[in-house]
């Protein structure tokens, strides 16, 4: 019972401090590295768990690092674990510049299907960018992958 309120208390107080303060930005890139010198198409993945690393409504997380010169061909996600916290919130991938740029709004309760970017997705990053997962709530309890289908551009 005591761990139910305490997930309760940490639930109010993430939604008063994202109600309050500006989007938050979070670095939870960990997965693939793109190798020196590759010259073929590689798949980079990433996973955010909520429950090792809770976030606010609307935060910028940090899931793939793309190195500078390099096409992003398509983007996958899906939730793993599904999140709890608040209900049925929705979830987007896309970049720095555009949080929703590879996919729109999927349903974070949804486990079983895989949110995919449109095939013409191909993008062009002259400097180094993230893919990103931005949450409609705040987050707590699920898991979300990403992959990424990268090539070089020489």
């Amino acid at each position: 019972m005591k761990t139910k309120k305490l997930i309760g208390l940490f639930v109010v107080v993430a939604l008063v401090c994202g109600s309050v303060f500006a989007t938050d930005t979070n670095d939870f890139t960990s997965g693939t590295a793109v190798p020196a010198g590759l010259g073929t198409p590689v798949i980079l993945k990433g996973t955010l768990n909520y429950s090792v690393n809770p976030v606010t409504a609307s935060s910028v997380n940090k899931v793939i690092a793309i190195p500078a010169g390099y096409i992003v061909q398509a983007v996958a996600a899906k939730m793993t674990t599904k999140e709890s916290t608040l209900g049925a919130g929705t979830f987007t991938t896309g970049d720095i510049d555009a949080p929703t740029r590879y996919t729109t709004a999927a349903l974070m309760t949804n486990t079983t299907t895989l949110t995919v970017s449109a095939i013409s997705s191909n993008k062009l990053y002259s400097s180094a960018e993230y893919i990103v997962v931005v949450p409609s709530t705040v987050c707590a309890t699920g898991t979300v992958e990403v992959q990424a289908s990268v090539i070089p551009f020489k």
